[in-house]
């Protein structure tokens, strides 16, 4: 299977036979893999999904001026963006008065995994919590309003994080690494052509 997979990968560098065209999100090259292939213009065979995958950058796409069309459903998706946040802070306001809520404990900025929120939301959550100067509140994230009430507050405990930093720098590299690799794989999109050989 190796040994077919880099023939074929000869063959993807000599010419365009068996190309199917890939979006930035796909489930065939992970982001990293992304990141190789539009740095070097190609990706020698890999395993993924239980399957050799290579890869070649076939076109590169320069920038243009977005169509009138384009360019108003770029401005009604912010509208509606900027009124959706409106709304979550109307419904923040009114239901902060009558806020009980559910009692999670103590929580650092490491304990994303105590909420029950997607990690990227738990994030920002506890992000907007600790950079607030209010001990009731409320952190808009993209499609929900999260309210808080800070019951009791403590230093941080040095003997538990000790036990945890290696836990805690790897779980923010990969956390930093991942939004970092989406934020330049996204822009490089715009002016690349991503095209890929199955395998």
């Amino acid at each position: 299977m190796r040994k077919e997979a880099i023939l074929k990968y000869k063959n993807l560098r000599k010419a365009d036979e068996n190309i199917e065209v890939v979006s930035l999100n796909n489930s065939i090259i992970p982001a990293d893999k992304m990141e190789t292939l539009i740095e070097n213009g190609y990706l020698k065979p890999f395993i993924y999904n239980n399957a050799y995958v290579s890869a070649r950058l076939i076109e590169e796409i320069a920038p243009k001026p977005m169509s009138y069309k384009e360019a108003r459903e770029l401005v009604i998706k912010r509208l509606e963006m900027e009124k959706q946040q409106k709304e979550l802070e109307e419904i923040a306001k009114k239901d902060i008065k009558n806020f009980k809520g559910k009692k999670i404990g103590f929580i650092t900025k490491y304990d994303f995994d105590k909420l029950p929120l997607k990690t990227e939301d738990a994030v920002a959550f506890i992000k907007g919590v600790f950079v607030s100067p209010k001990k009731r509140g409320a952190v808009i994230l993209k499609d929900k309003v999260v309210l808080y009430n800070i019951l009791a507050q403590k230093l941080l405990d040095e003997s538990k994080y000790k036990l945890l930093k290696n836990k805690i720098d790897v779980t923010a590299k990969n956390l930093l690494d991942s939004t970092l690799i989406q934020d330049l794989i996204k822009e490089l999109m715009v002016k690349y052509k991503i095209e890929v050989i199955k395998g």
